[in-house]
């Protein structure tokens, strides 16, 4: 794909890891539904054995990606009255939810994008054009770092 990836340290106590991905934005989308494919194909928990009536049932091939956001470029995605991501939406298929709150020690916000490989492509896609139309509002963002919890 063309991009370069890194990946945060592993901290003892925190669960998240933070993916950065850098590239084109044909890349980096790319990259995204690859990871999106890899998830899928190798679920971290284990699903019960199938039985012959749920082996019947077709399996919905979805996954999930969450991208942190800068909290000033939240806007540039969501649009005018949430126009901008209700057509992001439309043309990927794929379901975003954006949070409301920024990360701790950060000005990051999650965007969470659920949908078929191709949907997350789209819609990642999507998403980085609006990043780089409008990428003066990302400057000076505090980017999340996630620490383990004090006691």
């Amino acid at each position: 794909t063309g991009v370069k990836a890194g990946v945060s340290k592993v901290v003892q106590g925190v669960h998240d890891r933070v993916l950065t991905v850098t590239g084109t934005i044909e890349g980096v989308a790319k990259a995204f539904s690859l990871i999106a494919q890899t998830l899928l194909e190798n679920p971290i928990t284990s699903s019960p054995p199938s039985t012959p009536v749920n082996a019947l049932r077709p399996v919905a091939q979805t996954s999930s990606i969450r991208l942190l956001i800068s909290h000033n470029l939240m806007g540039t995605i969501i649009g005018r009255q949430g126009l901008k991501i209700k057509n992001i939406q439309d043309a990927s298929g794929a379901r975003m939810v954006a949070s409301k709150e920024m990360l701790p020690q950060s000005t990051e916000r999650v965007v969470e994008v659920q949908g078929s490989i191709d949907g997350i492509r789209i819609a990642i896609y999507e998403i980085g054009k609006c990043l780089v139309e409008d990428w003066e509002r990302g400057v000076g963002t505090v980017l999340y770092n996630p620490l383990a919890p004090r006691t």
